[in-house]
């Protein structure tokens, strides 16, 4: 998934939105090896059953977005003000 956001982010040419989707996307890596470094982990269940569901729902929303813009080049989202930082 993280791959996946970086291409697209250099294909459509949004690296700061590419590394955010990444960095999202490879949270949950770090978040689970939070007992190796702490010795313990406060709630097991908790991320897999709350966060992690909401953030990738996010990622993957954003990344078929990204897809849809380019297979279908004719229907590219409007010019806006914040285009250039997002």
């Amino acid at each position: 998934m993280a791959v996946l956001a970086l291409w697209l982010g250099k294909k459509l040419e949004k690296p700061v939105r590419a590394l955010f989707l990444s960095a999202l996307a490879l949270a949950g890596i770090i978040v689970l090896n939070l007992q190796v470094v702490s010795g313990f982990n406060v709630q097991s269940d908790h991320w897999f059953s709350r966060v992690f569901l909401i953030t990738h729902s996010i990622v993957w929303a954003a990344l078929v977005y990204d897809l849809f813009c380019i297979v279908s080049p004719r229907l590219r989202p409007m010019q806006s003000y914040w285009r250039d930082y997002i």
